[in-house]
């Protein structure tokens, strides 16, 4: 352990998140993996700060930096997340002798959820299906529609459904299941499909290919090209390409509250609490919850 203490102090935290702290994980999923790596490596390329020298003062004024930069505040929080979760490894397993102590975070205004509508994901659908080139061998105008209605269908996370095999999707049956690896709860689950979703994806579905929706690009083009199908269909977003598929897992969201009340909605989602379906994932607009407004008498004004 002295030779460790020796050596790992001078390590930055990107070196150490490599050497050590990754290899320790058993299920880091490749998307948080991903997370950590890219806010070590601009922690790093804003200040080259060996891993025994980090001090709250240094990490406050990372953030603060972030802040000048106009970073939202989730993300700041994100970030702060990261760093401090690798700095607090090092710290448990003996490699510095000092651990975080007093790292504020950055208060975050409770927004309310925006979904679209069905006339708007209507639009959407449609400017998949114009939509040109091949993706790994799939027409892009039958993969787009068909991943749209799918998370439109489920609600399910884009990741998630987006490591869904062939193998896991039974058109006959019309049913997907999506495995526990890329689900957060860290269970498996099923999801029934409507007969316009099952339609779509068996204008694609090939069994001997592994997955469903395969990628072959970097995934943040995914990301980036949804927002350019976004964009051509002429319905409102707010340019966050980041946030858009959870637009869609908003409006199924929204549309099962509407109909089948908060708790149901919470199921859908895989959320152990409807409190967190509420707060973040219904549209008011769509899932409307009776108001002062419904129930307030006319006034007899003269």
């Amino acid at each position: 352990m002295a030779f460790a203490f020796m050596v790992f102090p001078f390590m930055d935290i990107k070196e150490y998140l490599k050497a050590k702290y990754l290899p320790s994980r058993l299920d880091m999923r490749p998307g948080s993996a991903r997370q950590l790596r890219t806010a070590a490596g601009q922690f790093c390329d804003w200040r080259p700060v060996p891993l025994g020298e980090l001090c709250d003062e240094i990490v406050v004024e990372w953030l603060r930096y972030l802040i000048g930069l106009g970073r939202s505040p989730a993300t700041v929080n994100s970030k702060r997340r990261a760093v401090l979760t690798i700095w607090r490894h090092a710290y448990r397993k003996g490699y510095v002798d000092r651990a975080p102590r007093d790292i504020p975070r950055c208060h975050e205004p409770q927004r309310i959820p925006k979904a679209w509508t069905v006339a708007e994901v209507e639009l959407l659908v449609a400017e998949c299906r114009k939509t040109p080139g091949m993706i790994d061998n799939i027409p892009a105008r039958y993969y787009w529609p068909s991943l749209v209605l799918a998370v439109y269908n489920t609600g399910a996370r884009i990741s998630a459904l987006r490591s869904v095999r062939c193998a896991d999707c039974n058109l006959a049956e019309r049913c997907l299941i999506v495995r526990h690896a890329s689900q957060k709860q860290r269970r498996d689950r099923l999801f029934w499909l409507t007969d316009q979703t099952v339609a779509a994806i068996a204008s694609h579905y090939n069994e001997a290919r592994e997955l469903v929706w395969p990628w072959p690009l970097h995934p943040d083009r995914l990301w980036k090209r949804f927002g350019q199908i976004v964009e051509r269909s002429g319905i409102p977003d707010n340019r966050r390409h980041c946030d858009l598929f959870y637009k869609l897992r908003r409006t199924n969201l929204s549309y099962t509250a509407a109909a089948g009340g908060v708790e149901m909605a919470a199921r859908q989602a895989g959320h152990a609490s409807s409190r967190t379906t509420r707060t973040h994932y219904l549209d008011p607009r769509i899932a409307r919850e009776q108001t002062a407004a419904d129930v307030l008498p006319t006034l007899e004004i003269k």
